[in-house]
């Protein structure tokens, strides 16, 4: 008896840690670049975030934007980070879906940054 009620404190601990959305998962927090941040375009670009949450086997939809032309790049990824190259200079946006084993979603904020700087002329 003293360790079910053992085993169910500590759950429940661990659950009053994680940040969960309504959906009853925790929001992607976008970590990598920065909001509004400058790249340089002859790098590679990687996009990192974080999860707060003890569990695992959770997948990730990378989506990344041109505003005003749409979705340009939907990756799925089991990692916490996604590097992509050869993108072209300009402004971009970018948001984390993460996908439960259950199939339930959460997306984090939407986050943006420019390759090359804004309005620079290639």
């Amino acid at each position: 008896m003293k360790r079910v009620l053992w085993i169910f404190l500590v759950v429940l601990f661990l659950a009053s840690c994680v940040k969960l959305h309504e959906s009853g998962i925790p929001s992607p927090i976008p970590i990598e670049p920065k909001d509004g941040e400058i790249l340089d375009p002859s790098s590679p670009v990687t996009l990192s975030w974080e999860v707060n949450s003890p569990f695992s086997g959770w997948i990730y939809e990378v989506l990344l934007e041109i505003p005003g032309k749409g979705l340009i790049i939907e990756k799925k990824t089991s990692s916490t980070s996604l590097t992509l190259d050869g993108l072209e200079e300009g402004l971009y946006s970018w948001r984390v879906r993460l996908v439960s084993p259950e199939g339930r979603t959460q997306e984090s904020e939407r986050k943006s940054f420019y390759l090359g700087g804004p309005g620079r002329v290639s």
